[in-house]
């Protein structure tokens, strides 16, 4: 008999534990902030550093709706033209470059579904058309001291174009920084933390706390 009622205890234990670990799903519902992340773009000159939020509405059919959306920071070397008549800003300068610096931010939405009930494969489909960058022309600032009061005409048609070619590159760029987001693979929740894997690179989010 107390053998039989030890099995019985291990048996409930071991089921509590695989239930404890079962990722339910209203354990994703609500907002999780990653880590700042990095981006560069060589090509166009641009380095940028987003911070992501991931927000999750529960629905119908194991799934729901997703939203990326965060902070975007970046800077570009530009050159105007010595004559003041144009700005290069389509390509790396070679001599007197100004350093610009942007701050805008990035919004996507979509869906989310899981593969199966245990809930570990995370497929999410994105509609790019909601795809939005903001970015504020007077949050634009430069950290070159070549910017005197001469200069005042170039810089603000630099302003102007930078802030048009900025949101046209990140617009690019996100896209395709989150089409590799399709999959979320090894998906866990626990106390406050989401962890999963895209294309077998950790990522870890925090729930954000309302």
């Amino acid at each position: 008999m107390k053998n039989l009622l030890l099995t019985l205890g291990i048996g409930s234990l071991m089921t509590f534990g695989v239930v404890s670990c079962t990722n339910s799903a209203g354990s994703f519902s609500g907002a999780w902030s990653g880590r700042p992340e990095k981006i560069a773009y060589p090509s166009e000159g641009i380095e940028v550093v987003m911070s992501p939020t991931m927000t999750l509405t529960p629905g119908e059919n194991n799934g729901g709706t997703v939203l990326f959306s965060g902070l975007l920071s970046g800077s570009q070397p530009v050159s105007p033209d010595p004559s003041g008549a144009d700005v290069n800003i389509d390509s790396i300068p070679v001599l007197d470059p100004y350093e610009i610096s942007i701050a805008g931010t990035y919004s996507v939405s979509g869906t989310y579904s899981f593969k199966n009930s245990e809930r570990e494969e995370m497929l999410i489909d994105l509609d790019y058309s909601t795809l939005e960058v903001k970015v504020d022309p007077e949050a634009v600032t430069y950290t070159n001291n070549q910017i005197t009061e001469t200069q005042q005409p170039v810089v603000q048609q630099l302003n102007e174009k930078a802030v048009l070619v900025w949101k046209n590159s990140m617009t690019r760029a996100l896209s395709s920084y989150f089409t590799d987001f399709s999959l979320l693979d090894d998906v866990k929740v626990k106390d406050g933390v989401m962890s999963f894997e895209v294309k077998d690179k950790d990522y870890i989010y925090t729930a954000v706390k309302k």
